[in-house]
């Protein structure tokens, strides 16, 4: 047999893969990712603007604060603290709920959420008593752990109604 005469074809490799279209699979774990995306970014997002008084009312604290550092009067101090807590929680929360609140009731509902109680038992007590009371009996307070508390009131979570 004459080898030129057998009918000999050449080796036909199979054709590359081609990246598109893609695979079902791929396609899932693409929306999956889009989609996780879109939600942790609104969640993010929305975080953020819950935040905004919060992130304000910090901003003020320190103005606060330098402001005390140049007159040095304690009983603005104290009343200028005691405005900001109350707009801050009136951001939060509705006017029914905090609005009405003096005396022993606002120190107590200060007191919520927190480890102690700074506000009822503690140097915040300042916040209702220093208005009625004489310069020279305010100038004993602990200004420096009263702002760290107005602080902590500050940065510790207020939850919003209806969320």
């Amino acid at each position: 047999m004459d080898p030129t005469a057998i009918p000999i074809r050449d080796i036909r490799y199979p054709s590359e893969l081609d990246w598109w279209p893609f695979a079902i699979g791929w396609w899932l774990l693409i929306i999956i990712v889009v989609v996780s995306s879109i939600f942790m970014g609104y969640k993010l997002y929305k975080s953020w603007l819950n935040n905004h008084a919060r992130r304000i009312a910090l901003h003020e604290l320190t103005a606060i604060q330098e402001k005390f550092n140049i007159s040095n009067d304690i009983v603005i101090l104290v009343q200028e603290l005691s405005i900001l807590l109350r707009r801050t929680f009136l951001a939060y929360l509705p006017r029914e709920k905090v609005g009405g609140l003096v005396s022993e009731q606002w120190l107590r509902f200060l007191d919520q959420g927190l480890d102690g109680k700074y506000f009822s038992e503690g140097v915040g007590r300042s916040l209702v008593l220093v208005p009625y009371q004489h310069k020279s009996e305010a100038g004993s307070i602990n200004v420096e752990e009263l702002l760290n508390i107005v602080k902590l009131r500050i940065e510790t979570p207020i939850i919003k109604e209806g969320n």
